[in-house]
């Protein structure tokens, strides 16, 4: 997880062969499986560790966040007076017309790096604009600053100046 924080391009299993190789260890497919099992705990903290800084970049902008989702009471700055949190648990039906409500929709993406997460799309399907770190398969499909919005997870300072952008261009 130390590994993923300084390089957020590498995906979990890339990372977990890194990590082997530069230890001089060569594993087989079983011990790979082994530590791989382990990759859904790794996936959530790293992910949580980079929504972190996203919505800190966010709110250090003085930009009002709207947050649906469980946990987040434990988020430092869930005090924050530009921190809004709607609720825990919602319908997902409800959790569309939220999106549909919202300009933008901020997505941080899980740990595999050449696929998507349904947030994506279904913030196209409310009408809304998906601000998202990319992944191989969005870039192929779609592209930056027409459907979708990009930021870099290694230049999230940006973000407040993409949000910008998106809201003075309401088209």
């Amino acid at each position: 997880m130390d590994f993923m924080k300084v390089n957020p391009s590498f995906s979990l299993p890339a990372a977990v062969d890194r990590i082997l190789s530069y230890a001089d260890y060569n594993a087989d497919d079983l011990t790979r499986l082994s530590v791989m099992e382990s990759g859904e705990e790794a996936d959530w903290y790293i992910r949580m560790y980079y929504r972190e800084k996203v919505i800190d970049s966010v709110l250090n902008s003085g930009r009002d966040l709207w947050i649906v989702g469980r946990g987040w009471n434990n988020y430092p700055k869930c005090n924050h007076p530009h921190f809004h949190h709607i609720s825990e648990r919602i319908p997902f039906a409800n959790s569309l017309d939220i999106m549909a409500d919202a300009r933008i929709n901020l997505n941080v993406m899980p740990w595999f790096k050449d696929g998507t997460h349904e947030r994506v799309f279904n913030t196209f399907l409310q009408e809304s604009v998906s601000l998202t770190n990319p992944s191989t398969y969005l870039k192929e499909n779609f592209k930056d600053q027409e459907s979708i919005y990009y930021y870099e997870l290694t230049e999230l300072n940006h973000i407040p100046d993409i949000i910008e952008e998106i809201l003075n261009n309401p088209e």
